[in-house]
């Protein structure tokens, strides 16, 4: 987070896992926290006009009271160490408790409880609103009921459709088409005339010399 820039610093959040920051049930903060704590420091302090916002969480072993209150102190501890040995501004460091509300497993194993014991810490534009530092107390289920199983509902019966009867075809007899008449070729035939006449023979007509007068 601490090379992350503004605009996308502010859609993230990092978790400090408590029984790094305190004893067992107690609102102390450990020697070894400091070195985190510093580093918060540096986040801050590299953005300055971000608000911070400490969030504590516990597990879900308890009463709910007793760990809403461990929740708040575990969170007011980190604030003070940021302001009065970091001199952090306290107006910029919103501190909420959430107890056993927010559980990030509900397992009974011990060892998969400690991940409900942590610190969160978000860097934000504004402080949050008078509805967001409400915590709403809700029960947390330790052992988480599977989903009901989903019944079928019985429906009408309908009645079975009619079983296929196979059916023979008949054979139906196919009638021949008659046979085409074939075009026949005639000679073609030509009106008789009449014979023609016959040449008649003509004998030529023989001049004979005429006498001619001296």
């Amino acid at each position: 987070m601490l090379n992350l820039p503004a605009n996308t610093l502010i859609g993230k959040k990092t978790m400090l896992p408590s029984d790094l920051l305190f004893e067992f049930n107690k609102a102390e903060l450990r020697e070894s926290a400091r070195v985190g704590l510093m580093k918060l420091g540096m986040l801050m302090d590299r953005n300055p006009e971000l608000y911070c916002w400490v969030e504590g969480h516990t597990d879900l072993v308890g009463g709910d009271e007793f760990n809403l209150n461990l929740s708040i102190k575990r969170a007011e501890a980190v604030k003070n160490y940021l302001v009065n040995s970091l001199k952090m501004p306290q107006e910029k460091i919103i501190t909420r408790g959430f107890g056993k509300f927010s559980p990030i497993t509900i397992a009974n194993n011990a060892t998969e409880q400690a991940a409900n014991r942590r610190v969160e810490i978000r860097m934000r534009k504004t402080p949050p609103t008078e509805e967001q530092r409400v915590i709403a107390p809700r029960k947390a289920t330790v052992i988480q009921e599977p989903p009901p199983t989903a019944t079928a509902i019985p429906e009408e019966e309908e009645p079975e459709p009619p079983k296929a009867i196979l059916v023979k075809p008949k054979r139906v007899p196919v009638e021949e088409p008659p046979p085409r008449a074939a075009p026949v070729e005639e000679e073609p035939t030509f009106p008789e005339l009449p014979d023609p006449p016959r040449a008649q023979p003509v004998e030529p007509e023989i001049l004979r010399a005429q006498p001619v007068g001296e």
